[in-house]
């Protein structure tokens, strides 16, 4: 299978890879709490938390080096696969999973902030690292997290969007060009 230029598919997606990703930068420690999504689900798409939702994408499922159809070797990164934009479909699809998202991603940062003194997107990776670890095992403080709902729960809940916008469906708004499959070594019929 190919494209209108002769590429293959799986040279096309790791073209489009390739590219350099588009970075939010934060500005550096705590900064004002984001918008409250109650009067409008979009406003999950703020500053603070694609970059947060980026950052997500890329420790959770870190940088995988695939070998091209020529034998070259690329570097793909689960944030080139464009999950913001599954994550602002499904948000805006389905108001209830845009809410818990906000929610888990609010107290998420909030956490970090309390612990780190800055958002979770502007933490080094072993840091990123370690705050995923201790909110996948609920081990932040009663202080640190003082929210009525579940760590774990918040943490699955991240999970899931990010697998989700990762390896759905492209027409979803998410795995852009295919690169989640990719990723996971998952090749289309026809490729």
């Amino acid at each position: 299978m190919s494209d209108k230029d002769g590429a293959s598919l799986w040279e096309s997606v790791v073209a489009n890879a390739a590219r350099p990703p588009f970075h939010r930068d934060l500005p550096a420690g705590p900064s004002p709490d984001a918008p409250d999504l109650a009067p409008d689900p979009r406003n999950l798409f703020s500053l603070p938390y694609m970059a947060c939702v980026e950052a997500l994408a890329d420790r959770l499922f870190l940088e995988k080096v695939v070998t091209l159809d020529d034998g070259s070797m690329r570097q793909l990164r689960a944030a080139d696969a464009r999950i913001d934009r599954y994550v602002l479909f499904r948000a805006t699809w389905t108001p209830a999973f845009g809410e818990r998202l906000h929610l888990a991603l609010r107290d998420f940062n909030a956490a970090c902030i309390e612990r780190e003194g800055s958002h979770f997107a502007n933490l080094s990776a072993s840091t990123q690292d370690a705050l995923l670890a201790a909110l996948e095992k609920g081990d932040f403080s009663q202080s640190e997290w003082s929210v009525l709902h579940s760590q774990r729960d918040a943490f699955r809940t991240i999970y899931d969007a990010v697998c989700e916008g990762l390896f759905g469906e492209p027409g979803y708004g998410g795995n852009h060009g295919g690169i989640g499959w990719y990723y996971s070594n998952f090749k289309p019929i026809g490729t």
